[in-house]
């Protein structure tokens, strides 16, 4: 019986990790529509918003621009900044809801 060099597949017990697809420039730009995304001459990946930022927005550490090593560190990059986004918007719908007399208020 000969061996095989080649990996036999998934064996029982052992989880399968399934491989993301590659990241590209096409498929940041398709995730994040609200962002103009492109290479530098210098190899670098940047996106740029689409719109201006509010005053919570910046308060959570949000920007305009930003940039990655290659598409997949930019992914991260958006993704946290979509996370910084959503908790401004957060505050403030608290702040308009407090503005309201509507009750409880985020810390």
């Amino acid at each position: 019986m000969s061996e095989s060099t080649s990996f036999p597949g998934p064996r029982a017990g052992v989880p399968v990790i399934a491989q993301s697809p590659e990241i590209t420039i096409a498929s940041l730009a398709e995730e994040f529509p609200g962002w103009v995304v492109w290479r530098s001459d210098a190899g670098r990946v940047w996106a740029t918003s689409r719109r201006g930022l509010s005053g919570e927005e910046m308060a959570e550490g949000c920007a305009r621009v930003v940039d990655g090593d290659d598409p997949g560190g930019l992914a991260a990059v958006l993704r946290e900044q979509e996370v910084r986004r959503a908790r401004a918007a957060r505050v403030r719908a608290d702040r308009e809801r407090a503005a309201l007399g509507l009750g409880w208020v985020a810390p």
